[in-house]
């Protein structure tokens, strides 16, 4: 059994498909692996070094501290058949190119197919396709959610939950956001009645469409950690971020008569060098 130091050097070795399911499964559960690489290059007459700060500004981005090259997560166990062989196979260590490379493959057909294969359970909650569905049940999709999150899943009762929900005109009757489905389940009570399929919606609304909302973040970010506010604590900025990203829910409380006196003397319990309280 590998574990992170090498889990890139075991997929190359052994493609994903030939690999044991409970191996499958713990890769899954892992994760991609973010090695400290020791590569270096020397770029006109500086040098170059690979940056642990990469793994967050490419989400996408694993790497080998062994073979010292870098690749792509997605399509290192996907395996595209065809093309993206340097960021699936080779391994990339082009430091001088390393920002152009990532962005082109980051918008090639190739990354794009390999990420859209690993999630494409989404479609089975889509409902512009549950009448279809209801003809012919979406294997593909189906195995596709297993194939990621088989191990928070009971297979068979989410099949059968899944074939109630194509054939039930009631449950399509709601029909909307896939935030209404969750709301409808919810107060159906038909969260707990059908808990694999609450979950299957509570998972796929979880994951991003877009960036909007990190790039909002760091937006914010900006604003807060300023020059003259630099030595602030990680946990102060952290709650200053929450309270401005959510300033729509902070104003709404305002009109709270309570809420004031409870942030209060929420602020009075802590520890502190000067006194607040006064008799």
């Amino acid at each position: 059994m590998a574990d992170s130091a090498n889990i890139v050097e075991l997929v190359l070795a052994k493609p994903l498909e030939s690999l044991p399911y409970e191996e499958k499964l713990r890769i899954k559960q892992q994760g991609r692996s973010t090695p400290k690489i020791d590569l270096v290059q020397k770029i006109g007459k500086s040098n170059r070094s690979f940056q642990l700060s990469w793994y967050d500004k490419v989400s996408w981005l694993t790497g080998s501290a062994v073979k010292k090259k870098m690749y792509c997560w997605p399509c290192l166990l996907m395996k595209p058949s065809h093309g993206c062989v340097v960021w699936s196979k080779l391994g990339f260590e082009d430091l001088s190119n390393f920002d152009r490379a990532y962005k082109r493959h980051e918008n090639s057909n190739e990354h794009v197919s390999a990420y859209l294969e690993s999630v494409l359970f989404l479609e089975l909650v889509n409902p512009g396709k549950f009448d279809d569905m209801r003809q012919a049940f979406p294997e593909e999709a189906f195995q596709s959610v297993l194939k990621s999150y088989g191990h928070h899943f009971d297979s068979g009762r989410l099949r059968s939950e899944l074939q109630v929900l194509y054939s039930d005109q009631d449950l399509q009757s709601n029909r909307g956001k896939l935030c209404d489905y969750l709301v409808f389940l919810k107060d159906m009570e038909l969260d707990s009645a059908m808990p694999q399929l609450y979950k299957l919606f509570s998972l796929v609304a979880t994951i991003g469409a877009t960036s909007a909302g990190v790039e909002r973040s760091f937006s914010c970010l900006k604003r807060l950690k300023s020059y003259t506010r630099n030595t602030m604590g990680q946990g102060r900025l952290s709650s200053l971020a929450l309270l401005a990203i959510e300033r729509t829910l902070v104003k709404s409380l305002e009109k709270t008569p309570s809420w004031y006196d409870r942030v209060t003397e929420h602020f009075l319990e802590k520890e502190r060098r000067a006194e607040f309280t006064y008799k």
